[in-house]
């Protein structure tokens, strides 16, 4: 169909138009939209991506009740219109299914879970015919709308200071290794001297490259975003997008 890989939502949602008016797939689109955690997840992304910020300046006041989270809603709200019905049940793994069944042409999905999309289980003719693109900016920005996530090391606190140095040692040296992280190119993600991304890792070294923010893990933000993330689902299966607030019509 002559449709390039793209690179804004803009994009994204203009070529699921022009799959869906060509009678191929009536459903080409798919995203982690289950209700709860997963949909509100999809507008932390978005509302990021229209460069909106959580808090207003130097406060722990809520800023999402402007033309950004609107926005953002509006964006979401077309996706899951060229979405399969079901959107408020599906999760990455369902996300996933839709994909390697052959049912949808373009997914958002969590890229940690994407590597077995490139593996050698499961039908062969899909991963042939599997790419993984960078995540799209939206309304004009210039960072993607997507967050970056970091794991950690945690030790017991119930060690001694010998051990736990010892253990946080043995740790770094083998985070910092180049052997590890190019042995396990689909699971890993350093940015570490000697990796080379493969073809999983390189969209999210690309988002790190373009300035992408960190999910916001401050404390206040928590309770704050489980109060958007349980939320939004009631916003977007109305018939309007709510113009009132993101919280409650």
């Amino acid at each position: 169909m002559n449709i390039e890989v793209p690179s804004t939502y803009e994009e994204v949602i203009a070529a699921a138009e022009k799959i869906k008016a060509s009678g191929m797939m009536e459903n080409p689109y798919a995203g982690a939209f289950k209700s709860g955690w997963n949909l509100g997840q999809e507008f932390v992304n978005m509302y990021l991506g229209h460069g909106g910020e959580f808090f207003k300046s130097g406060t722990a006041q809520p800023n999402v009740n402007n033309a950004k989270g609107i926005a953002a809603l509006e964006t979401i709200k077309k996706l899951t219109e060229l979405s399969n019905p079901d959107f408020l049940t599906q999760d990455t793994n369902a996300v996933k299914e839709e994909w390697e069944s052959g049912n949808v042409a373009l997914m958002h999905v969590w890229n940690s879970a994407a590597a077995s999309l490139l593996d050698d289980e499961g039908d062969q003719s899909i991963k042939e015919d599997t790419r993984l693109a960078p995540s799209p900016t939206v309304g004009g920005g210039s960072k993607p709308a997507t967050t970056l996530w970091w794991d950690g090391i945690g030790i017991a606190t119930n060690t001694s200071d010998a051990n736990a140095e010892a253990s946080f040692r043995a740790l770094v040296g083998a985070a910092q290794s180049s052997d590890l992280a190019n042995n396990n190119l689909m699971l890993l993600y350093r940015l570490i001297k000697g990796y080379e991304p493969g073809d999983t890792a390189g969209p999210v070294v690309d988002a790190a490259n373009r300035g992408t923010s960190p999910y916001p893990s401050f404390p206040p933000y928590e309770p704050y975003a489980w109060s958007i993330k349980h939320r939004a689902c009631g916003i977007l299966t109305r018939k309007r997008v709510c113009r009132k607030s993101v919280g409650r019509c």
